[in-house]
């Protein structure tokens, strides 16, 4: 699952090591190292692991729904950003919406997740069947 995110609001990070990440983040003012170090793990995983053809699911948090849709570029740094204030992007297809409270229920605890990047704990075909 996937989640938008822009951690500190620092630049660009191709070519930055997790170590010159975590540097950028505790000079922003993150003080908490385990949130700095969950963080860089977050973000590092957007940059690097993350693929295309990869399926993702996002929340729509007001409207209680999920979308999902399958991963087509690759990561990118855009400033001034397209979508509110998010300059890390990758491109998307969208499938579709599902309502959340629709959800199998191991599927509806994994959208409960707080933090930005989760592996799916569900197989890809039970995303893409749902909506």
């Amino acid at each position: 699952m996937i989640r938008p995110t822009d951690a500190a609001q620092e630049p660009d990070l191709r070519g930055l090591t997790k170590a010159e990440v975590l540097d950028r983040l505790h000079a922003a003012g993150r003080v908490s190292t385990a949130a700095a170090a969950a963080d860089v793990e977050e973000l590092i995983t957007f940059r690097d692991r993350v693929s295309i053809g990869d399926i993702v699911v996002t929340s729509d948090a007001l409207a209680r729904e999920n979308l999902i849709g399958c991963i087509t570029g690759d990561y990118s740094f855009l400033g001034p950003s397209p979508v509110e204030d998010y300059h890390r992007i990758r491109s998307v297809e969208w499938y579709s919406r599902c309502r959340r409270d629709d959800l199998p229920e191991a599927m509806e605890k994994a959208t409960r997740y707080r933090r930005t990047i989760l592996p799916l704990i569900v197989n890809e075909d039970g995303w893409l069947a749902v909506g």
